[in-house]
């Protein structure tokens, strides 16, 4: 018994000292500091305790610097929102023969949805709305460029087709090919209430005739930087008092129930049917609403 009293002692003492060790090391990673590390003083089941003790500590170390990252990508996708919206219309336009109102939800914090409208020199409208391919900072990117680009462009454009044909051969030359996007682009003639318009493999977009009737502005060309030189044709219908257009993305229709199934063309022309002679505010609540 004596001799097994001090074969004993020293070993206690040690798997103490190790516990003791090990229990200090984990208080202090509970206070934070993910620096902390276990001297491996052995092999037995103690030496694998303070090893894997080791690997933990490292885990929530590279954890943590992980979630850090994803925090700052975050504000910065937050901060990239906010400049996106402020590229896009904020407030109403009052013309003498229109009002443009518009709206914007996005999927993802960026995009490449927009729209925008503005006067032109001698009193016409410029309206245009375009689909990025993708999501995220690359279609957002371009998204913004295209802006400034049109922006800078329609008040000197005397042919729609013309501006189309440069910007799809810009972009396919400066764009990754897996980048394009869908336009709407138009002007509307404020003597002759004229709509002069080039669809790039947009949606079909809608006019609301005053008798009820829907007249839709088909794709006059393909998507712009998609399989380029294809050329684009400029339409164009006289409107009458009363008439409306609406403008939108693929994200209205496309957008699903979650059954799976997409709001559809077909609905939003009967909606569209429905508040013909709804105010724009109204309108615009109503197909959100829906969607």
């Amino acid at each position: 018994m004596g001799l097994a009293v001090l074969g004993i002692l020293p070993l206690s003492g040690r798997l103490t000292r190790n516990l003791t060790l090990l229990t200090r090391s984990a208080e202090e990673l509970a206070k934070g500091n993910l620096d902390v590390h276990v001297p491996v003083r052995s092999r037995d089941e103690l030496g694998q305790l303070a090893s894997s003790f080791n690997r933990m500590a490292l885990q929530l170390k590279d954890g943590q610097a992980r979630l850090l990252e994803q925090e700052r990508l975050r504000k910065e996708l937050e901060m990239c929102r906010r400049i996106q919206e402020e590229l896009l219309p904020r407030e109403p336009l009052f013309c003498k023969f229109a009002r443009v109102q518009g709206t914007s939800f996005p999927a993802r914090e960026v995009g490449g949805d927009f729209f925008n409208y503005f006067e032109l020199p001698g009193g016409n409208l410029a309206l245009l709305v375009g689909d990025v391919s993708g999501k995220g900072v690359a279609a957002a990117l371009l998204m913004a460029s295209l802006q400034a680009t049109l922006s800078a462009r329609l008040p000197l454009a005397s042919s729609l087709s013309e501006m189309a044909e440069q910007l799809d051969d810009e972009i396919a030359r400066s764009t990754p090919p897996e980048l394009f996007l869908t336009l709407f682009v138009a002007v509307l003639n404020s003597r002759e209430r004229r709509l002069r318009y080039v669809n790039a493999g947009h949606n079909t977009q809608y006019v609301l005739l005053g008798d009820g009737r829907l007249h839709r502005l088909e794709s006059t060309g393909r998507p712009l930087g998609l399989l380029p030189g294809g050329g684009y044709v400029e339409q164009s219908i006289t409107l009458d008092v009363g008439d409306s257009i609406f403008l939108y993305t693929d994200g209205l229709v496309e957008t699903q129930s979650g059954a799976g199934e997409e709001f559809g063309a077909e609905r939003l022309e009967r909606l569209l049917t429905r508040e013909r002679k709804s105010s724009l505010d109204r309108l615009i609540a109503r197909a959100e609403s829906a969607v």
